[in-house]
């Protein structure tokens, strides 16, 4: 198991809900609003401050989270049961593709690669360089 993560969720550059303490399921409906979507892009547009883990673990964290709540909202299954923000958000699959890029390259390249030592995954991860 890795050290414990000095993550900061006050930091004023990702959301609030971009933390390991969350206890939710799911983001806030806050997030499936177009607002909530464009403070997410805005974030992950801001160029990391350093290449360390920690940097990229937040970055990795944000974006991963974002992914699947999107994804839940595109596709699951008939007895999933979901909130009804969910269910009812605006965001689809033209959003993934706008949060994938982004994806700094260094990233892609680190997390696509099979080296051992590599622990962030970020799903649907193909950033392709710009």
């Amino acid at each position: 198991m890795q050290g414990a993560s000095n993550l900061n969720p006050n930091d004023n550059i990702y959301p609030t809900w971009g933390h390991w303490d969350s206890g939710s399921k799911y983001l806030p409906a806050s997030f499936h609003s177009r607002d909530g979507f464009k403070e997410v892009q805005k974030a992950l547009k801001v160029p990391l401050p350093e290449q360390t883990y920690h940097h990229m673990e937040r970055f990795a964290l944000v974006l991963g989270l974002a992914l699947r709540d999107i994804g839940t909202a595109v596709v699951h299954a008939d007895h999933e049961v979901v909130p009804d923000w969910i269910n009812q958000s605006p965001l689809g699959e033209k959003h993934i593709q706008n949060l994938l890029k982004c994806c700094p390259a260094t990233i892609a390249e680190k997390t696509a690669g099979t080296e051992a030592g590599y622990v962030l995954f970020i799903p649907y991860l193909h950033c392709e360089k710009e």
